[in-house]
């Protein structure tokens, strides 16, 4: 018992310093050149006369006070950093009575600049997010910075539907910390990025219980919880950019057995992957995983091939439009046969994926997408 309260410390001790290695820093720019044809509207103003927006966003309609200050012609680039922010290329320009129509299409931040270098770091928990619980009855959430607490107790699987029979039940309980803080580092030469590095890391503690109650095929899984970080602002000169993340969480259970099994496991890892832009326009991946774990306890049915996981997907939209993601899954595998001469094996796997999507970024630079960035499989425990 001692020795277990000592290996939890140090692993809460791990976590917590893992933390503070990260730190904020503002914006860092050199020499910015926003071209003319880049419109950034004030917060206040956009605020003030917006009156509308065409269904598939191609048109804005505002009162003509607006254009009368900035002056809106065909071809410019409106920028505008409220809360999830807006980036638009200006197709047409219409007045109509005491309104202005703006006929609008996309376009990308590097379309938006001429030149310059930002480099950008923060952690998402130290910002006001809005938080959207899916299993509202078994599921809590708490944000204390720098961490996210999810706790879960949740019904994956029923065979009678009855809440009341618990004899038939998949069930999965504990709880996560999540940390999450990404680095952005990038520079743009005659409208065209010169060098990119996007960083995200992903710490996770995370302590959680399977328990199979009968026999079962099963393959399920349930959202949990999604947190919107609104309104990530940052400035590239004068150019304001802007990011809403979104965090999504989820459990899920795969897999067979011909009885009753259970597993639970405390771990942490601590999950950095990357991608950076070659001079020649290629998507280099690169990460580094960390895996600390203990467990307490499992047993099998005489067969049996289950798993239970929690995966966490992170967006990193700007504009509105879809940019970097990284998604983690972390995953405790049970293997069981009475031929065998340890009747059971216990697995922890984990895997990231990470990928982007550059149209808001850069016109025609290649999107990227790799699902095993980390590629994680390890054998913890057996029994007879």
């Amino acid at each position: 018992m001692k020795m277990k309260t000592i290996i939890a410390l140090l692993l809460v001790l791990s976590f917590c310093n893992c933390v503070q290695e990260s730190v904020i820093n503002p914006v860092e720019f050199q020499e910015f050149i926003i071209p003319s044809s880049t419109r950034v509207v004030e917060n206040n103003d956009w605020a003030a006369y917006y009156i509308d927006t065409a269904s598939d966003d191609s048109m804005f309609v505002v009162e003509s006070a607006l254009y009368d200050k900035y002056k809106f012609q065909k071809g410019q680039i409106i920028v505008i950093g409220n809360d999830q922010g807006i980036l638009r290329k200006i197709t047409a320009v219409q007045r109509q009575d005491e309104t202005i129509l703006m006929f609008v299409d996309s376009t990308s931040i590097t379309d938006a600049m001429q030149r310059g270098h930002a480099h950008w770091q923060t952690r998402l928990n130290d910002i006001e997010s809005s938080i959207v619980l899916y299993k509202s009855n078994y599921v809590e959430v708490s944000q204390q910075p720098p961490v996210l607490e999810i706790g879960f107790d949740v019904v994956m699987d029923d065979a009678d539907a009855d809440t009341t029979t618990t004899n038939d039940q998949i069930t999965i309980s504990g709880s996560m910390r999540l940390d999450t803080m990404f680095d952005l580092d990038f520079s743009v030469d005659n409208r065209l990025l010169d060098m990119c590095d996007w960083e995200a890391n992903i710490n996770q503690e995370v302590d959680m219980s399977m328990h199979v109650m009968k026999a079962c095929d099963v393959n399920h899984q349930v959202k949990l919880v999604s947190i919107q970080y609104p309104g990530v602002h940052f400035t590239a000169g004068t150019l304001p950019v802007t990011m809403a993340p979104i965090v999504t969480v989820w459990l899920g259970v795969s897999g067979t057995t011909n009885g009753a099994a259970q597993t639970s496991i405390y771990r942490q890892t601590f999950t950095k992957v990357g991608l950076q832009l070659t001079p020649s326009g290629v998507w280099i991946p690169y990460s580094d995983f960390r895996n600390i774990y203990t467990t307490q306890g499992s047993s099998v049915a005489s067969q049996a091939n289950i798993q239970s996981y929690v995966t966490v997907t992170v967006d990193f939209p700007f504009y509105q439009q879809p940019g970097p993601h990284v998604t983690t899954r972390l995953t405790q595998e049970l293997l069981g046969n009475s031929t065998w001469a340890r009747r059971w094996e216990l697995y922890l796997t984990a895997k990231a994926e990470i990928g982007i999507k550059t149209a808001i970024i850069q016109a025609g630079l290649e999107n990227y997408l790799r699902d095993d960035v980390v590629a994680y499989r390890k054998r913890i425990a057996q029994g007879p």
